[in-house]
């Protein structure tokens, strides 16, 4: 169980999670300080938008990348992308179809917080 778990949290690149929302979101501070119109709705929408989006590219780049990350025998990965220095899908830790349902997850995750503009 912990080590599937240090297989997802190394998948999604859980160790960049605060920094994903805030990325995005400071946009969106600096469109609130020139426009006006500030929502905590907006802001927390936009946060999420910001932590699945990201967090489905990274699924989906491990799965699109996952024959060809079969072949990295040099496994010269540094701790910043990978702190458990392993790739999850090509080690078998977590299979293909697991990892694609995850970023399907994520995907949709991102686009039922996507806000509406009224």
């Amino acid at each position: 169980m912990k080590e599937t778990l240090k297989s997802y949290l190394d998948l999604t690149r859980a160790h960049f999670l605060p920094a994903w929302p805030l990325v995005f979101c400071s946009g969106l501070v600096l469109a609130f300080a020139n426009y006006g119109g500030f929502s905590w709705e907006l802001i927390i929408k936009a946060a999420l938008i910001g932590l699945f989006g990201f967090e489905a590219g990274f699924v989906l780049n491990d799965y699109v990348d996952r024959n060809r990350d079969r072949l990295d025998v040099e496994n010269t990965m540094t701790r910043y992308w990978r702190p458990f220095k392993e790739r999850p899908i090509p080690s078998g830790r977590i299979s293909s179809k697991n990892a694609f349902w995850l970023f399907i997850t994520t995907g949709a995750q991102r686009v039922t917080n996507t806000p509406s503009f009224r």
